[in-house]
């Protein structure tokens, strides 16, 4: 009488395999969705920092002085200058006018920030002020 074996499961040479296989291609692919991901958030703060810059000019226009203020934060910078600008994964901006004749903003996420001021835009405003610079091009 024979007896027969059941092919029911895997060997555990078949699960080694598999799990290799699976450790290469996430080695390969997270360090490129950490990259794309630190891209992201540096485009959306140049285009954010630029949508400030651009209503800030309107209400220089308006008032003959920038908006004058201390430390605004993202609320303040929204309220004052009509805006709906939003921060995500923990992006800050801080606005900053004592005079009215010159402004600065930074926009701080993660150990990045990036910094635009009244000066004209160009590859260097809005541009990196800290150690780590996003990917612009003249930073």
């Amino acid at each position: 009488m024979k007896i027969k074996k059941s092919k029911i499961g895997f060997t555990l040479m078949e699960v080694l395999v598999v799990v290799i296989i699976l450790g290469v291609i996430a080695a390969f692919a997270l360090p490129n969705y950490a990259k794309s991901v630190r891209q992201s958030h540096e485009r959306d703060m140049v285009n954010q920092l630029r949508v400030i810059y651009a209503a800030d000019l309107m209400y220089r226009a308006q008032a003959d002085l920038y908006l004058i203020g201390a430390n605004l934060d993202t609320n303040a910078i929204n309220n004052q200058l009509d805006l709906s600008i939003m921060s995500s994964d923990g992006t800050t901006y801080d606005y900053t006018s004592a005079d009215g004749n010159t402004f600065q903003v930074d926009s701080i996420w993660s150990d990045m920030t990036v910094r635009v001021t009244q000066a004209p835009l160009s590859w260097n405003n809005p541009c990196c002020s800290s150690l780590n610079c996003p990917a612009l091009p003249g930073c």
